[in-house]
C-alpha cells in the first residue's frame, strides 16, 4: 500500500548449503642435509555435499519476473518462485595439487 513500508525479510533468496573439503600431506626428502627440500600432495574438493547426494548444495535462481506489480497507484507483492539453477555452482569439482618446495 502507498506510504509503508515493504515487510522485513520480505524477498530473501533460499539458503544454499555447501561444504568444501582439502587434503594436504608434505613429504620431506632427505637429498641432502643442508636442504629442506619437500613435495606437497593435496587434493582439493568443491561442494563435496553434491558429490555424496546430487540433490545437495544446488544453486537456485529467480524464476519469475514479476516480483512487484504496480497497478492503480498500488504496489503488490508476489511471492518469488525459485528453480534450481544448473550450472558449475551447483556441481562438485575436484583438483589434484603436486608442490615441490626447495
Amino acid at each position: 500500500i502507498r506510504g509503508q513500508y515493504s515487510e522485513r525479510g520480505g524477498a530473501i533468496a533460499p539458503f544454499r548449503h555447501t561444504f568444501n573439503f582439502k587434503y594436504e600431506r608434505t613429504i620431506k626428502l632427505c637429498l641432502n642435509s643442508k636442504n629442506n627440500n619437500a613435495i606437497q600432495l593435496g587434493v582439493d574438493v568443491k561442494n563435496i555435499g553434491n558429490l555424496i547426494y546430487r540433490g545437495w548444495g544446488n544453486m537456485q535462481r529467480l524464476s519469475s519476473s514479476d516480483i512487484l506489480r504496480y497497478n492503480d497507484g498500488v504496489y503488490t507483492f508476489n511471492d518469488p518462485t525459485w528453480s534450481e539453477y544448473a550450472s558449475t555452482y551447483s556441481t562438485w569439482s575436484a583438483a589434484l595439487n603436486i608442490r615441490y618446495i626447495f
